[in-house]
C-alpha cells in the first residue's frame, strides 16, 4: 500500500491519494462510498474504480451522507457513494 496525503473522512469511511493521485478508500461501504464497484466493507485500503488521477478529495463534514468527491485531471468532478453509485460518477458543475 502506497503511503496516501489529502485523507478525507465520510463518517465512517476514508479516502486518500497516492503520490500519483490515485484515490484509495477504506471503512463502512454501505453505500459504494469506497468507490471500488462494490458495496462490501473494508479495513484495508481499496483503489477507487477508473484509475482517474485526482488532485483533490472532498467529503461531507458531518459523515452523514456518505458519498466522496474528487476533482480530476481537466478539471473534472466525480462523485461515488449516497446518490451517485458505487463507482466514480462524472458530475456537470
Amino acid at each position: 500500500m502506497p503511503p496516501l496525503h489529502g485523507i478525507v473522512s465520510g463518517g465512517d469511511s476514508f479516502c486518500g491519494l497516492d503520490a500519483g493521485g490515485l484515490a484509495w478508500c477504506w471503512g463502512s461501504n454501505e453505500e459504494g462510498q469506497l468507490g471500488n464497484g462494490t458495496t462490501l466493507n473494508s479495513s484495508n485500503p481499496v483503489q477507487v474504480t477508473g484509475a482517474y488521477h485526482f488532485t483533490l478529495l472532498s467529503a461531507p463534514i458531518d459523515g452523514a451522507v456518505r458519498r466522496v468527491c474528487g476533482i480530476a485531471e481537466l478539471n473534472e468532478l466525480f462523485c461515488w457513494g449516497a446518490g451517485f453509485g458505487s463507482v466514480p460518477a462524472a458530475v456537470l458543475y
